[in-house]
């Protein structure tokens, strides 16, 4: 019971944190400094109304004093990282695991949003992520063998392996986009895909990391087809800018997916050719 509050309540708290990162760093401001404020206003929050979820409730979503609409962006993300904090525990237990994976999901959360809201993936969020990714898969070598000598080289093969597969899947990435350019003659990959989905490789591994690849495209072409669909007039008109598909924030959700049910989606569907 009592690891399953400190979940909730962890979670929630993260959650707040998270926002302002999601809100802060794709405009290169600091998360530390200054202390949580209206965006439209400026007043500096209280205490009371920086309580995760509960704040927002008591507050009917508005700022309390421009009574300028907050935006449901906060209470959602405070109640999916909650979510996603328990959905860790019961997965992997209470345990070192289940604390770095609420970390990854942590970090895929917030790309999500971040490249939905901003079409930016920041490097304050994949490049640790992607070498705690590496970190974890070394310690996670070591722990599955009982002898020290044997610890330390397990580590440091599972270590290699995740970085490895990293590298892969950014080489997969950046193969992709340069046929893009080839044929379209214009950027269609940013770097931070690139980065994200390294970051996905060292964590999942090359099977789940190909698997919310695949689910990422096709999320995101039905996206690019409705999005086309609604701005067909403007589409066709001379000088019409291209569509942008926020692709790492599809490639964030799959992962997600990836983490709890990859595995068992890849046995699936791995039993039609056994």
């Amino acid at each position: 019971m009592i690891p399953a509050i400190v979940c909730v309540l962890s979670g929630l708290a993260f959650g707040s944190f998270l926002n302002v990162c999601i809100t802060r760093l794709p405009l290169q401001e600091s998360v530390a400094a200054p202390r949580s404020h209206c965006r439209d206003c400026g007043r500096t929050l209280t205490v009371r109304e920086n309580i995760p979820l509960v704040s927002w409730i008591l507050l009917h979503g508005r700022c309390k004093d421009c009574k300028i609409p907050i935006s449901w962006r906060y209470p959602a993300v405070e109640l999916a990282t909650c979510v996603l904090f328990c959905m860790c525990f019961f997965t992997f237990g209470w345990n070192w695991r289940s604390a770095a994976w609420s970390a990854f999901c942590f970090l895929l959360l917030g790309l999500a949003v971040m490249d939905g809201e901003t079409m930016l993936l920041p490097d304050r969020f994949t490049v640790p992520g992607l070498a705690l990714g590496v970190i974890v898969a070394g310690v996670g070598g070591a722990e599955s063998r009982s002898r020290t000598g044997s610890a330390i080289q397990a580590g440091l093969s599972a270590a290699g392996t995740a970085a490895a597969s990293a590298l892969a899947a950014a080489g997969v990435l950046l193969a992709i986009g340069g046929i893009y350019w080839l044929v379209r003659r214009r950027q269609g990959m940013g770097m931070g895909d690139v980065k994200l989905i390294a970051m996905l490789a060292a964590w999942l591994g090359l099977p789940r990391t190909a698997l919310a690849l695949f689910f990422a495209t096709v999320a995101g072409a039905i996206y690019g087809v409705l999005l086309l669909a609604s701005r067909k007039k403007e589409g066709n008109a001379p000088g019409a800018q291209p569509i942008a598909i926020p692709f790492g924030a599809f490639l964030s959700i799959a992962g997600l997916y990836s983490v709890f049910l990859g595995e068992w989606m890849l046995r699936w569907y791995l039993h039609f050719f056994s």
